[in-house]
């Protein structure tokens, strides 16, 4: 490609309508679970509004299966340009005592129909954009290899940061040489169809939408939608027919604009970037989760929760911390701090600002991080063992926060006797 770096960003824009663009700022609002939900929200007069509830259109408990947009006419014609060259440590001697249950794949094209020409043009933009950033630092983000005897598979396990910066990349080598090694990918779900086909993005805009067609103030009422609206205006992030949009889709439009504010968010982070390429090299892409999982369980947020997380955006003070917090949280990110990021998304209930809240809320609240977290790691962690069965290199993209604690993706694999290998980062003492 010729195009200048800007030019590419631009293209890149273009690219995504309106429904597209406010998922990808969904998405990066939830970096590391709801920080903003946690210590440091303030209680809020309550008003008589209705709590809102979305039905999932699927109950997934471990990994909701993501079904392909359009069928490809033939199986791909172009291989991975290498098998995996990492053996495992040892011959598998034990068989698994179940029959593993298959990932969920959205197998890619073969490049010869109008959607799926649409998919590669997008990957090979969104690529081209982020591979001409120049080298400015060596980042380190936390990446580890697991293993087990008698287990044929080899997983590699990147923490991402939804968001980014260009100091993200050019990405690691130790990682770009690990993608290439591996046979598959694997992702929360496969978000580029969300990114360049309005269908899919119109089809996950309508979550956002509340029941009824009701406006956010029934609510959240009308003095903190005037607040918030206003807030979003400012910088350039309100969007015609919010008004409509549920609590949640507003509390992380508020909250990407932070992350915007603190030098975080000009990019996309790992997780697109290495969808995208996966299209390109035609691997194969699975997926732990469905978007409209992910959409239900933000909508599943207690209202006087987002009220409360609204109010914090909204106080210059209490946004001024986040700002520096994000920023913290950044760079314990980029350099691979274990001990710095599993301090900053782990919970204590024990603060004095859940002190002063009502007993429902902080048990809706508990709940609502146990969902955000534990119950997602859980599934994670059986769909991990279940492809590790298979004779595959796969390599693996989420959260960096999925991976952290007792109850992270890492230690329930060690504590099941999985050899798990840090690459990059700094492991805890």
């Amino acid at each position: 490609m010729n195009e200048t770096r800007e030019e590419l960003k631009k293209k890149t824009e273009n690219r995504r309508n309106g429904a597209a663009k406010m998922f990808r700022l969904l998405t990066g609002a939830c970096v590391f679970g709801l920080f903003l939900s946690t210590a440091g929200c303030r209680k809020v007069e309550e008003t008589p509004n209705e709590k809102i509830t979305l039905t999932p259109t699927a109950e997934p408990t471990t990994a909701p299966t993501a079904e392909p947009t359009t069928a490809p006419t033939a199986e791909p014609t172009i291989a991975p340009t290498a098998e995996p060259t990492i053996a495992p440590t040892a011959e598998p001697t034990i068989a698994p005592t179940t029959t593993p249950t298959p990932a969920a794949e959205n197998p890619n094209s073969v490049n010869n129909a109008k959607k799926d020409k649409l998919y590669m043009e997008f990957a090979e933009t969104a690529v081209a954009q982020l591979d001409a950033i120049p080298v400015s630092e060596e980042t380190t983000p936390m990446f580890w290899k697991a293993t087990k005897e008698g287990m044929p598979g080899t997983f590699y396990m990147l923490g991402s940061f939804h968001v980014t910066d260009e100091t993200a990349y050019p990405v690691n080598e130790k990682i770009m040489e690990a993608y290439r090694r591996s046979n598959q990918t694997i992702f929360e779900f496969d978000m580029l169809p969300y990114e360049c086909d309005t269908d899919k993005a119109l089809e996950l805009s309508s979550m956002m939408i509340n029941p009824g067609m009701k406006t956010v103030d029934k609510f959240i009422g009308s003095d903190l939608t005037k607040r918030a609206k206003a807030f979003l205006t400012e910088r350039g992030a309100y969007q015609l027919g919010m008004e409509l949009m549920t609590p949640a889709t507003w509390s992380s439009m508020m909250a990407t604009a932070m992350y915007e504010e603190a030098g975080v968010g000009s990019l996309n982070g790992y997780d697109v970037y290495f969808d995208s390429l996966s299209y390109l090299d035609y691997k194969k892409v699975f997926s732990f989760e469905s978007a409209d999982f992910q959409m239900n369980l933000l909508a599943s947020e207690d209202v006087r929760q987002i009220k409360m997380e609204m109010e914090d955006i909204l106080d210059e003070t209490s946004r001024a911390e986040g700002i520096v917090y994000i920023k913290e949280m950044y760079d314990a990110w980029k350099y691979g701090k274990e001990s710095d990021l599993e301090s900053m998304v782990s919970e204590e209930y024990s603060d004095e600002d859940y002190a002063s809240l009502e007993a429902d809320l902080l048990e809706a609240i508990k709940e609502y991080n146990k969902n955000m977290l534990d119950d997602r790691n859980d599934g994670m962690v059986e769909k991990i063992k279940s492809m590790m069965a298979e004779d595959k290199v796969t390599f693996c993209v989420v959260g960096a926060a999925h991976y952290l604690g007792e109850k992270g993706i890492v230690e329930q694999l060690r504590n099941d006797g999985y050899t798990v290998e840090m690459i990059l980062g700094v492991p805890k003492e």
